[in-house]
């Protein structure tokens, strides 16, 4: 036996079994058990694990307001140049994934720079490109816009030393029906940009014109975050899952274009795990959860909901001052809830992992939340109700009981001002956690982002060991949502510092919303 051989792996065993102990990689496993004892067959689909990842320099991407430039629009089209124009002669197989359009927002100037972009990239290279564009639109019967689509087929129909890209378009909406009619469905939410398993880039930010806004005309807060390494594979195998869905029909469709046609055609949806594009070996060791919410596809999962919305407007719903005083305000815990079908929690993944990751708090530490909002009242025109988030509200007092701090920044509210304010209002999110807690406690500090401005992150954070970055609101919707777990101390410190802070001293005290 060679001692010596044995001797040399101990420092590796030594960092492994601290690896294994720390906060950071503690709080991954207890989310991974929970996703893998809901639904195994899933990994690998709403949620992968991965370890070789780096954050670049630049991997922080915010919006702010009165910017001079968009940061947004900058890291968009960089990714395409570094990971796709820069590699001409090699096939390129690139996704993309927002929430549509609203109508009358046909000639969005976001949307024509990209096509703009996948025209340039066209021309440039000598292989074939693939290029999924999904988007999300609500189930209201109406014709699906496909503005995207029209706008790259008429930037490209007749043209020709195009065809080698090819681009299909795609809207995914999941019609709810059993007990809640009332509500649109389950559309794609997610925001994504991965190219070729190399680099994926997730947060809070459509491919609007409202991200290209500056000077004072720029009034949002988002945030992104860019990985590179391969959790970008994780974001295109999600892709794939959510694009065999598209193929289901239903209520949701697509078409492809190859530039230069002068018509749309139906060529079939091609898929990352067989496209035959094999990614560059990993660089880095960042451990990296990739994380989504597939919405409510099933029967089962629409029943559950049901169950639960009936039992809690009976039993448990909330109070709250102001507007919405008189308005049922109901929180729901699905698929943490008595009614979870039992595979609804791997179905959920980014759900799942945000309740589990924000229980898993040290006594005495910090919890940090940036959002627009925390009740949902946009189901009140249609619905008649407001949505709490059942979990977080329990997650946060009992973390306050524990001697944790918490720290929450909404959006700001101004009447008829925009579709990104907090019309509940951080007053009344405190009012309910002091209800739940038994009293108001010092531990917790409730921000919105100065009046006029607003706030349209999706980011929490559990002490200085994970963060997470994505398209998920806390706030219940069961859309189609992904993002990214980021599990390790020295990334979480480095984010804190980058993002939290700055955007923490903007913060003023909560305004109530005017009646």
């Amino acid at each position: 036996m060679d001692d010596g051989a044995n001797l040399e792996c101990l420092p590796r065993l030594a960092d492994e079994i601290a690896a294994a102990a720390s906060p950071s990689a503690a709080i991954l496993q207890s989310i991974l058990a929970v996703l893998r004892g809901s639904d195994a067959t899933l990994e690998g689909h709403s949620y992968h694990s991965t370890t070789g990842n780096t954050l670049p320099p630049d991997y922080l991407i915010q919006n702010k307001p009165n910017q001079s430039q968009s940061e947004f629009w900058n890291a968009f089209s960089g990714i395409l140049t570094q990971f796709a124009a820069s590699a001409p002669a090699a096939p390129h197989f690139i996704d993309i994934a927002h929430l549509g359009l609203d109508a009358g927002r046909a000639n969005d100037q976001f949307e024509q720079d990209i096509a703009d972009a996948l025209v340039a990239l066209a021309k440039a290279s000598s292989a074939p490109i693939t290029v999924r564009f999904l988007e999300g639109l609500p189930n209201d019967g109406s014709p699906l816009p496909f503005d995207f689509a029209n706008i790259l087929l008429g930037k490209t129909s007749g043209q020709s030393g195009l065809g080698n890209l090819t681009c299909w378009i795609g809207n995914l909406n999941v019609p709810w029906a059993d007990g809640i009619k009332k509500l649109p469905g389950s559309w794609n939410h997610s925001k994504i940009l991965a190219v070729d398993g190399a680099c994926g880039m997730v947060g809070g930010m459509n491919y609007w014109n409202d991200y290209l806004s500056t000077g004072s005309n720029a009034n949002l807060y988002d945030a992104a975050i860019k990985v590179v390494g391969e959790a970008a594979a994780s974001s295109q195998a999600w892709a794939d899952y959510l694009w065999k869905q598209v193929d289901v029909g239903g209520t949701s469709e697509f078409r492809s274009l190859k530039l230069g046609d002068s018509a749309f055609g139906s060529a079939a949806i091609p898929y990352f795990s067989g496209s035959g594009i094999t990614p560059p070996p990993a660089t880095g060791s960042l451990p990296v959860l990739a994380v989504g919410n597939l919405g409510l596809w099933t029967l089962a999962d629409q029943s559950a909901l049901a169950l639960e919305y009936g039992y809690a407007r009976l039993y448990e719903q909330v109070k709250v001052n102001g507007r919405y005083a008189s308005t049922p305000n109901i929180p729901l815990w699905f698929p943490f809830s008595h009614f979870d079908p039992g595979v609804a929690k791997a179905q959920q993944a980014s759900s799942t992992a945000r309740h589990v990751a924000l229980s898993q708090v040290k006594p005495g530490g910090n919890l940090r939340i940036s959002q627009q909002k925390i009740a949902d009242t946009d189901t009140v025109s249609r619905a008649g109700f407001v949505i709490w988030p059942g979990n977080f509200l329990d997650d946060v007092a009992n973390a306050l009981k524990n001697g944790v701090t918490v720290d929450i920044i909404l959006s700001s509210f101004e009447t008829g001002a925009s579709g990104y304010q907090d019309d509940m209002g951080g007053n009344n999110l405190r009012k309910v956690i002091a209800e739940r807690l038994g009293s108001d406690s010092k531990l917790l500090t409730v921000r919105q982002v100065p009046s006029y401005e607003y706030n349209h992150a999706k980011i929490w954070i559990v002490d200085d060991s994970a963060f997470f970055v994505g398209s998920d609101n806390i706030y219940p919707g069961f859309l189609q949502e992904h993002g990214y777990v980021i599990a390790d101390r020295a990334a979480t410190q480095q984010f804190i510092t980058d993002y939290w802070n700055p955007l923490w001293a903007a913060g003023v005290a909560p305004t109530d919303p005017k009646t």
